[in-house]
C-alpha cells in the first residue's frame, strides 16, 4: 500500500573547517572542556498511554490526513533569523510544495528583490542582487545552512512551514504520553538493526500502528528519533529531532493558528481566494541548538494551492544585452 511518506534526506554533509580551528578546539577542550551537546530526556511529561490506545490512533491519523492535504503553499512572512555571527529581519515571499520545491524572496528596504533561492528539489538557483549574478548547483543537505544560516535540510523545512510535518519515514514508535491537561506526546525512534528485520517488510505507515514493531520508550534517545507535542486540542504544538545519543538537534514549535485562504486558479495569469477551513500555524519558530541559531517564521499571507508551476523554483537563464548569455538579470518576483 502505498504510505504516502516522504522521506527525508539522511546524514548532512560535514561542514569544512579552516586548519587553525583544530589547534583552537584542543585548547579550548584542555582549559575548560568543551560545551557537551543539548539533551532531551526521551521521557516526557505525562502518563504513559497503552500501545493501542484510540486517542494516539485518532491523533496520528487525523495529522496525516491533514498533512497529505497540504501539497503547495504561497504567501509571504517576516522571517527572522538570527546565530552566533549573523541576523536577518526581512519579509519575504514563501513559495513551497511538497516534498522538497521552494521559492524564498528576500525583500530589501523599499521591497525590491535583494535575493531569491530557489531548488527543484535536484538543483538549486541563488540570485544575489548586490552582484547582480546567480548561482547553480546540485541541492545538499546543508544547501540552506550555507545560503540561509537555516539548519533544516530543504524536504524538513518545506514540511515545517507547511505546518503538518509528518514522521520520518523508517520510524517506529517509542512510547506516547499525556499530561492532565491534555497534551499528547508521541515518540518516534530509529530501530537497530535486529529490531529492524522483523518490521523492514512493514508499510511505513501501517508500521506505526503495528505493537509488534514498537520500540522501547528508550530507544529514542539511544538510536535518536523525533518527538512529536500535540496541544489538547490535537493540533500540532512542537516536534523535537534527536540525534544518536539524545543530543537536540533542532526543534519546531508551531503557534497562532488560524483559518486560512485556498488558491482558486481559473486563469493560469490569475488566483482568486477563498477560506479553505484550514486551520494553520502563523508562527514557525525553528531552532538549532548545534549551531546555535534560530528562525522564526511570521505568515502574513497564506494561500494554500494543490500545485503549482516547475517554473517557480527555477531561475530562467536570459541572454541579456548588457550581459554574455547565462547572466539572468533580475528574477520576475512572484504575485
Amino acid at each position: 500500500m502505498n504510505s504516502n511518506l516522504r522521506p527525508l534526506e539522511g546524514a548532512r554533509e560535514a561542514r569544512h573547517r579552516p586548519s587553525w580551528l583544530i589547534p583552537a578546539l584542543l585548547c579550548v577542550f584542555v582549559i575548560s572542556a568543551c560545551a557537551k551537546p543539548e539533551f532531551v530526556p526521551f521521557v516526557p511529561p505525562g502518563t504513559p498511554l497503552a500501545d493501542e490506545d484510540p486517542h494516539v490512533t485518532q491523533l496520528l491519523e487525523e495529522h496525516r490526513t491533514e498533512a497529505l492535504a497540504r501539497s503547495a503553499v504561497r504567501g509571504s512572512a517576516r522571517v527572522a533569523i538570527k546565530g552566533p555571527d549573523f541576523k536577518l529581519n526581512r519579509p519575504q515571499r514563501i513559495v513551497l510544495a511538497q516534498p522538497d520545491r521552494l521559492r524564498f524572496e528576500i525583500l530589501g528596504l523599499f521591497d525590491q528583490l535583494a535575493a531569491v533561492l530557489v531548488a527543484d528539489g535536484r538543483r538549486y538557483g541563488f540570485y544575489d542582487a548586490s552582484t547582480g549574478q546567480v548561482s547553480r548547483g546540485r541541492v545538499s543537505s546543508d544547501l540552506l545552512w550555507t545560503l540561509t544560516k537555516i539548519d533544516l535540510t530543504a524536504p524538513e523545512i518545506v514540511s515545517m512551514l507547511l505546518g503538518a510535518p509528518l514522521p520520518e519515514a523508517g520510524l517506529r514508535r517509542a512510547g506516547a504520553w499525556r499530561t492532565d491537561e491534555g497534551e499528547i506526546s508521541l515518540a518516534f525512534a530509529w530501530p537497530s538493526g535486529g529490531d529492524d528485520q522483523a518490521c523492514a517488510g512493514e508499510d511505513p505507515w501501517g508500521v506505526l500502528f503495528a505493537p509488534a514493531c514498537f520500540l522501547p520508550e528508550r530507544t529514542l534517545s539511544d538510536t535518536g528519533g523525533q518527538l512529536f507535542r500535540f496541544s489538547a486540542d490535537g493540533r500540532l504544538a512542537e516536534i523535537r529531532a534527536l540525534d544518536q545519543g539524545g543530543a537536540l538537534r533542532y526543534s519546531a514549535r508551531f503557534e497562532d493558528y488560524t483559518e486560512v485562504a485556498a488558491a482558486v486558479i481559473s486563469d493560469p495569469s490569475e488566483a482568486a481566494e477563498r477560506k479553505s477551513g484550514v486551520i494553520f500555524p502563523k508562527r514557525v519558530t525553528l531552532s538549532s541548538p548545534g549551531t546555535g541559531s534560530e528562525a522564526r517564521f511570521l505568515w502574513k499571507r497564506v494561500m494554500f494551492a494543490d500545485d503549482l508551476s516547475d517554473s517557480l523554483f527555477r531561475i530562467p537563464e536570459i541572454e541579456t544585452r548588457s550581459g554574455p548569455p547565462g547572466r539572468p538579470g533580475q528574477p520576475a518576483p512572484v504575485d
